[in-house]
């Protein structure tokens, strides 16, 4: 009997011992997951610009929204244009800077058909910019068609949030 104790207080020791061990092999393995794999954040904003890169300041800018099958602007989105412009004069003086205009599409409509309305729809928002003094030579267009979703449910409503063109500002 005292025989039969003394090994179920051993096995006891040694339970709790190996339950408090840290299992370093998993961790160094999360350590190399999250070094070798780069993580992706998409970013939305609607109001405020945000920082999302450390080596140039990349700010990305309101977006303006566009009607079904339309490239041109509305007042609405002529204000968030001119707010924009105002933004990037001031974190542009004296700076070196780019920006790119992204246009999207909802996904109605063929590939090509959706490539060419996004380029129309980034291209009329470069124009826009250029009017209010952003110089041309520091903007490029890029169109993504329908690749880029922000809302992915078959609704008018997701819809209309994917028809857009967005700014991105990197000052250097």
């Amino acid at each position: 009997m005292k025989n039969l104790i003394k090994i179920a207080m051993v096995a006891c020791l040694v339970l709790s011992i190996a339950a408090c061990r840290k299992n370093v092999q998993n961790d160094d393995m999360l350590a190399d997951e999250n070094l070798s794999a780069p993580t992706t954040v998409d970013v939305v904003v609607e109001e405020t610009p945000v920082i999302i890169d450390v080596q140039n300041t990349e700010i990305a800018l309101r977006q303006v929204n566009f009607a079904l099958d339309k490239y041109n602007l509305s007042d609405a989105a002529k204000k968030v244009l001119a707010d924009n412009a105002a933004l990037i004069k001031t974190k542009t003086a004296n700076a070196a800077f780019n920006i790119v205009v992204e246009g999207h599409c909802d996904e109605r409509g063929t590939i090509s058909y959706n490539i060419a309305l996004g380029e129309k729809r980034a291209n009329e928002v470069k124009n826009y910019y250029t009017r209010l003094g952003v110089p041309a030579k520091n903007i490029v267009t890029v169109s993504y068609g329908e690749e880029k979703p922000l809302c992915y449910d078959a609704t008018e409503n997701c819809y209309a949030k994917n028809r857009r063109a967005e700014t991105v500002l990197t000052v250097k």
